[in-house]
């Protein structure tokens, strides 16, 4: 079952290579689950995905965007 921590733990790991734009960056994950669409939350990963050259945060947002939009509706309930 996905909790709160475990969705943090992977906006984390989505986000860490943003620097001083993580905060922002897991605002707008977040505000795509509540009260958005898996379109927006794959454009928002999108974005974020853009903001790097590393192959590892490649890997890494792919994996966690993967994950979440997994468990798409649990991950909108405990957002609530």
């Amino acid at each position: 079952m996905l909790d709160e921590f475990h969705i943090s733990e992977y906006l984390l790991k989505m986000t860490g290579h943003m620097l001083d734009s993580t905060q922002d960056a897991r605002d707008e994950l977040c505000e795509a689950i509540r009260n958005g669409t898996k379109a927006d939350f794959r454009s928002v990963v999108e974005r974020i995905d853009n903001c790097t050259d590393s192959e590892a945060a490649h890997k890494r947002i792919a994996e966690s965007a993967g994950y979440i939009l997994r468990n798409w509706m649990p991950a909108k309930v405990r957002l609530r």
